[in-house]
């Protein structure tokens, strides 16, 4: 039997790396406001224009008031251009996506961002002219991840002893007797899955290896591409829901515009989807979910993972918070919907009191 350890984003944030969808909002926006606010004498121009944003009668006072580092973000200069007064900044937005994005409050997760572009997706049905600006506005957003999560993995140089590689490296390696091989399926662009499938030279994983973790072959897929190599393994982030009813519909637009970020579509520009294939059908498999999510925006390859025949087990190793409630159940719903037969995923699924943190 095989082990799929199935990576998500909260595998990066157990190791401390600053990958939450919010920190990378931040930073876009502290980078955008200080682009405006290196203009001198604004007082003499009617607007400044950023990269994202251009905002009008910006004053003097207003300037010093972005330049102070806890004002350099969304929420600050929103309210400054909110203010009833005359001659209040105007705020106009040069990119759609990123004010969607923005001005959403229940944004909490990289899934929620593509989620919205499927939401943008379906509305340019009825204004076909709308899908160019769209995928333009996207590609700005997917540029700017490249460049914040390439500086985030240069982090992962200064690891520390903090990381709980040995708690972690327990649960990968648990039983394994009985497996045979272990792939990490790694949905993030990071490294961290390499600190565990030894190809990391580091003291901290010689220290906790045994001759059995050794032994065991282990493979590697960054499904969505992999900021080290961009140019073999491109970055993925779209949609990738075929099952539900839109996605037809959209099909049959004929506009290969609407299938530009689909990620079935992108998996075919890489080797990795058909090695996934190739790997489940050869032998029975379980399903080790750590820091995934599992939302629908990976619905088409979760499903194709969750219901094949040869997997086994899914057991999720969920995360547990500081007021003593875990997201166990949460991400257990989201499973579901990955599932068109549920007493299949009632068979599969390791049940909580059976299940662990994954930290």
């Amino acid at each position: 039997m095989n082990r799929i350890i199935l990576i998500g984003n909260g595998f990066d944030l157990a190791h401390g790396l600053k990958t939450k969808y919010e920190q990378f909002i931040d930073w876009l926006w502290k980078k955008e406001i200080e682009k405006i606010g290196n203009y001198n004498n604004p007082d003499s121009l009617d607007h400044i224009d950023g990269d994202y944003v251009t905002v009008y009668y910006l004053t003097d006072n207003q300037i010093r008031y972005l330049k102070n580092e806890q004002n350099k973000n969304f929420k600050s200069l929103k309210a400054l251009c909110d203010q009833n007064i005359d001659m209040h900044p105007e705020l106009i937005f040069k990119n759609s996506f990123i004010e969607q994005i923005s001005n959403k409050n229940n944004i909490q997760n990289w899934v929620d961002i593509e989620d919205e572009y499927y939401t943008g997706l379906k509305k340019c049905i009825d204004g076909i002219n709308e899908i160019e600006k769209l995928n333009q506005d996207f590609e700005q957003i997917k540029n700017e991840l490249k460049n914040y999560l390439r500086a985030v993995n240069d982090e992962l140089k200064n690891y520390t002893m903090d990381f709980p590689i040995k708690e972690i490296m327990g649960k990968i390696y648990s039983n394994i007797e009985q497996i045979n091989s272990i792939l990490f399926l790694n949905f993030n662009y990071t490294m961290t899955h390499k600190f565990y499938s030894g190809e990391y030279d580091i003291d901290l994983y010689d220290r906790f290896i045994t001759k059995n973790i050794i032994n065991i072959k282990k493979e590697t897929i960054q499904i969505h591409g992999s900021i080290k190599d961009v140019n073999n393994n491109p970055i993925i982030f779209g949609y990738g829901d075929e099952i539900g009813k839109e996605y037809l519909e959209i099909e049959n637009l004929n506009d290969n515009r609407f299938l530009e970020n689909i990620k079935s579509i992108k998996y075919l520009e890489t080797r990795n989807y058909k090695k996934l294939l190739d790997l489940i059908k050869s032998d029975y498999y379980q399903i080790f979910i750590m820091g995934h999510s599992c939302g629908l925006s990976d619905r088409t390859l979760l499903n194709t993972l969750f219901e094949h025949e040869n997997c086994v087990q899914i057991k999720l190793f969920y995360h547990k918070k500081e007021n003593d409630t875990d997201n166990y159940s949460d991400v257990i719903r989201n499973i579901s919907r990955n599932f068109a037969n549920k007493a299949i995923m009632r068979e599969k699924i390791v049940n909580k009191m059976d299940s662990v943190p994954l930290k």
